[in-house]
């Protein structure tokens, strides 16, 4: 299983991988610290539809996670473009205290991205459901 595990991350673009086979138990038989009970990124993560978001251009700061090669395919004007294999390098670039949208292609990395950036301490942060595919196919603007 810890091998399935591995892999589902490595997919989300994470480079440098390491597995401990024997799991959480064994993590605490070696002695390593666990975070217990309420984190603060603990709850459900919420989502907005792209309709919704397309009334709220301009009013929110939009996070665009994909690789390079897919925003050059198209992007919402105004977003900020960090690859999510660069997220954590270039955290400080991501505007705090405002209403942030995190973007990806079909939602395979935003929600993990949207825990991430509330255990950084940004508040208010979302993701665009069903991802920039479905944006695209819907016909809501983009700029190339």
């Amino acid at each position: 299983m810890y091998k399935e595990a591995a892999r589902a991350v490595a997919d989300l673009g994470y480079k440098n991988v390491r597995v401990f086979p024997d799991g959480i138990p064994g993590w605490k038989a070696q002695g390593y610290d666990l975070i217990e009970g309420d984190t603060p990124w603990d709850g459900p993560i919420k989502s907005i539809p792209a309709d919704a978001l397309e009334e709220l251009l301009g009013q929110v700061t939009l996070l665009d996670i994909r690789t390079p090669e897919l925003y050059r395919i198209g992007s919402i004007a105004g977003s900020i473009h960090i690859p999510m294999a660069r997220l954590t390098e270039q955290i400080d670039e991501v505007p705090r205290h405002q209403r942030l949208v995190v973007i990806d292609h079909k939602v395979k990395q935003a929600p993990l991205a949207v825990r991430y950036l509330k255990s950084e301490g940004f508040d208010d942060v979302r993701y665009l459901e069903d991802g920039m595919i479905t944006w695209i196919i819907k016909g809501h603007p983009v700029e190339k």
